[in-house]
């Protein structure tokens, strides 16, 4: 299963570039079989940047600043995993 392996390392990559550049708390990186991602011949992650339900969460994604952290904590991320296994 090495996409898998790939995807679980891709994710954590992700996870802690947002992580870096948003100050979020981190949930970690959970396994799923969600068709989106299981039905793939690459790495492929789902990522969710925070809850409406949670009050903060919900301000934070609101803000254009917040947004711009997250885009580049996945970019930094993506960068990471690509210098790191390829």
């Amino acid at each position: 299963k090495i996409r898998a392996r790939n995807s679980m390392n891709l994710a954590n990559c992700i996870l802690s570039d947002v992580i870096k550049k948003t100050q979020a708390k981190s949930r970690g990186v959970k396994r799923g079989q969600f068709c989106v991602v299981r039905e793939t011949n690459m790495p492929a992650i789902l990522l969710e940047a925070g809850f409406l339900t949670n009050p903060q969460e919900r301000d934070n994604i609101r803000k254009k600043l917040y947004l711009e952290k997250i885009s580049l904590g996945v970019a930094n991320g993506i960068e990471s995993f690509i210098k790191k296994y390829s």
